[in-house]
């Protein structure tokens, strides 16, 4: 059974050449700090406004792998100190995630058990890590490391604003997400998992945008999500059957 939420619950609970496959060299769980909860993990880093990297193979209409080792920075810099769960939420391994949650839903939730929603800044450097991958576990997207590859599915948008039963039914048809945790390749640097695919995550904003939340990690059927592949064309009422959260604390 998939697990969603609504207002109510929330409070209680061109060329495509071969690919290379991501490395999960360098990643892992380095275990819990002092700093966090025990379901947590320790994300301290510079941010970097912006990141460039050099797209070196193009798939699904977007770049697919990027030159290993390569990363211009510029902007702003902010240092980000923050504990981040391990999980999107409910932030138990082997738990389905919640989805069919606003972003204020999901800031009542993380509220709920004294945190917060993370910022794209915290966000962002949780992916990237140290050497500033553009995705989670390296410079290329496989389908394979992430859940990232399953196949599209049409969706009834009526069924999904019913609420309800209806669209219980309906996000069930459409679940294609794995526990959280299920890819052990899956994970930053710094113990974080399933910071692309499975679930889409709300995020607080944090450059200047039409909406004060947005969209981060993208979702199963998205093989080419990355680290700052931002989507904010979405108020932050809207809920879908894919869009799911984490959550954040400040370090002891």
């Amino acid at each position: 059974m998939v697990v969603w939420s609504n207002v109510a619950s929330i409070l209680l609970l061109f060329v495509v050449p071969v690919i290379p496959r991501a490395s999960p060299s360098g990643v892992g769980d380095p275990g819990p700090s002092a700093a966090c909860a025990h379901d947590a993990r320790l994300v301290e880093a510079e941010h970097y406004d912006v990141v460039e990297h050099d797209c070196i193979s193009w798939r699904w209409g977007y770049c697919a792998a990027y030159a290993p080792g390569v990363a211009r920075t510029r902007g702003k810099t902010t240092h980000v100190r923050v504990c981040m769960d391990q999980f999107e939420a409910p932030n138990a391994r082997g738990a389905s995630p919640i989805v069919m949650v606003d972003a204020h839903e999901a800031e009542t939730w993380c509220a709920s058990h004294q945190k917060r929603l993370c910022t794209e800044y915290e966000w962002e450097s949780a992916c990237e890590g140290p050497e500033l991958k553009p995705f989670i576990a390296g410079y290329a997207s496989d389908s394979v490391t992430c859940n990232t590859g399953q196949p599209w599915q049409p969706f009834n948008a009526w069924l999904l604003a019913r609420g309800g039963e209806r669209a219980q039914k309906e996000t069930d048809r459409l679940w294609q997400a794995e526990p959280s945790g299920a890819r052990s390749s899956c994970v930053s640097h710094a113990g974080v998992y399933d910071l692309n695919g499975n679930a889409e995550e709300w995020i607080a904003s944090s450059r200047p945008r039409k909406w004060p939340h947005a969209l981060v990690s993208g979702h199963w059927a998205k093989p080419w999500s990355a680290c700052r592949d931002t989507n904010d064309a979405h108020e932050s009422f809207f809920k879908f059957y894919e869009v799911g959260f984490r959550c954040c604390s400040e370090p002891k």
